[in-house]
């Protein structure tokens, strides 16, 4: 913020021996007489004649009484010695006493100013911050600064803060976004994860009651594993299901050859996929051969 934003016009004024009252009843601005012998004054329904002839006032100057939003930036200190907090401030900015800023108008510098106002107490606050973990400071500043108008006599100005925003600075930023992009990945992991510790549990039961695996269970092991995603386990699962009696066979044979199952694994899917074929574990090798679906008999004894 400019402090000249607030100086409206800076006009030559002619005190001869009969000056005139300058008119000041204009909305949201005063008029201050400067430039004399006497004292600066604001122009009002008292100002006389005979007071603006005894000052000698060689200029007339119009200041807005209006407030203006002004944004403040300034680097804070963090926990961590390498890097620091962006911290932005929000404020309503307006003159309380003219006379004040005009006599100081040309000394102000607003960065200086708030700079004045309220960094130390930011930068003491920032410091007890991480920029891994910093969610809390924006609503820890805004109890620490003040929320109502503060006027400070030196400068003829006054302030209210609207709003505070804290960021990590550029080399911090760089670094959340590498925390972030890791756990992303974690935990697009840790979703296609999500049921196998109950797979594992369920198939470790399994294995006390029967020494082979079904082709789902294998296929669940092997997303424990990372070989297969989730969802590329659930289509495989899927399609092996909608396959005919044959073809689940050979499905169960190619993970076979892949290493996924073993011998014992094949021998116990064979004894589950008698019933399906008609005959039971009993019967003996000649009634399975007599059976219709003569083609997977044969292709079940080949690949064994």
């Amino acid at each position: 913020m400019n402090s000249q934003i607030f100086i409206l016009s800076d006009e030559v004024y002619n005190n001869g021996l009969f000056p005139q009252v300058p008119k000041y009843n204009k909305k949201d601005s005063w008029f201050i007489l400067t430039g004399g012998t006497g004292s600066d004054i604001i122009v009002d329904d008292r100002t006389t004649v005979r007071q603006i002839r005894q000052g000698r006032y060689k200029r007339l100057v119009e200041i807005s009484q209006k407030s203006y939003s002004y944004i403040h930036t300034f680097n804070a200190p963090c926990k961590e010695t390498s890097y620091t907090f962006k911290v932005t401030v929000k404020a309503n900015v307006l003159i309380d006493d003219p006379l004040d800023f005009w006599g100081n108008s040309r000394n102000i510098n607003a960065q200086d100013f708030f700079n004045n106002q309220f960094s130390l107490d930011v930068r003491r606050i920032a410091r007890n911050y991480s920029i891994l973990d910093y969610g809390a400071i924006d609503d820890d500043l805004l109890d620490t600064l003040p929320r109502t108008k503060v006027l400070d006599s030196a400068s003829g100005l006054a302030y209210q803060i609207q709003t505070v925003e804290t960021t990590p600075n550029e080399a911090a930023l760089k670094v959340l976004e590498q925390k972030e992009k890791v756990g992303i990945e974690n935990y697009l992991k840790k979703q296609e994860m999500v049921g196998i510790a109950d797979i594992d549990a369920f198939s470790s039961k399994l294995a006390m009651q029967n020494s082979g695996i079904s082709y789902e269970e294998a296929i669940w092991g092997e997303v424990a594993t990372g070989k297969y995603s989730r969802v590329h386990a659930i289509e495989k699962i899927d399609a092996y299901k909608n396959q005919s009696r044959q073809g689940k066979l050979q499905s169960m044979l190619e993970l076979r050859k892949e290493g996924i199952v073993t011998d014992e694994d094949i021998e116990q899917y064979k004894a589950a996929l008698l019933p399906e074929l008609g005959v039971t574990a009993a019967s003996p090798v000649k009634a399975i051969t007599q059976q219709k679906d003569d083609a997977i008999v044969d292709d079940y004894f080949e690949e064994d």
